[in-house]
């Protein structure tokens, strides 16, 4: 059994003027989702590229757990009211569920967080997705907790990788003279970046 079982909810969404000068008009949401199933704390903030675009990351037992209050009338209308100034409308958001190779903590709590989405290119899928995780472990093994990694519920073809960084600088290119260039390169022989962005990341924990 993995030691990492719970399902991030990723979310990438156009940010209102609002978030983009004050973030922490997302946390009423945070606070919603925590008090109806969510684990604490979740992490928010806009991407460093382009302000225009925010994150955020929430933890669930799993995908039916956040299903179960997107699906609740008596919860989600709230969420939505609480969402609302932190979106430009009409909203554009892209949401993806991962169950991480560990847990992302530690990714999301550097003084950057560098999300990269991989594609797979290479069929047959089910042996170059084994192929994808094994180089992604390895890579894994040599950059530690703060580098993590899984295929998303909606297309198990895609990727999401969470690399904490102490810079805003290219995870993969910094590493191209490295130990590492060798399992990098074999890396995007079967993958190709989708994005590949850095975001600061703030935490909230569930109020009592």
């Amino acid at each position: 059994m993995p030691k990492w079982q719970l399902t991030t909810e990723v979310n990438i969404f156009a940010a209102s003027n609002g978030f983009q000068n004050d973030p922490t008009i997302c946390t009423p949401a945070l606070q919603i989702v925590m008090e109806n199933g969510a684990h604490s704390p979740c992490y928010y903030g806009v991407q460093i590229e382009d302000p225009s675009t925010g994150y955020n990351f929430v933890n669930w037992d799993s995908h039916q757990a956040h299903m179960d209050v997107t699906d609740n009338p008596e919860i989600f209308p709230d969420l939505q009211a609480a969402l609302r100034p932190s979106l430009v409308l009409p909203p554009t958001i892209t949401m993806y569920h991962v169950i991480f190779s560990d847990d992302p903590a530690t990714g999301f709590t550097q003084p950057y967080t560098q999300v990269t989405k991989l594609d797979l290119q290479q069929p047959p899928f089910p042996e170059t997705r084994e192929a994808m995780k094994a180089i992604l472990s390895e890579v894994a093994s040599k950059i530690g907790e703060q580098f993590v990694f899984g295929p998303t519920y909606e297309d198990g073809n895609t990727y999401i990788v969470i690399c904490g960084q102490t810079s805003a600088e290219g995870f993969w290119e910094d590493s191209s003279d490295t130990e590492l260039a060798p399992l990098i390169q074999e890396l995007f022989n079967l993958a190709k970046k989708d994005f590949d962005i850095h975001t600061a990341l703030s935490l909230y924990a569930k109020a009592a």
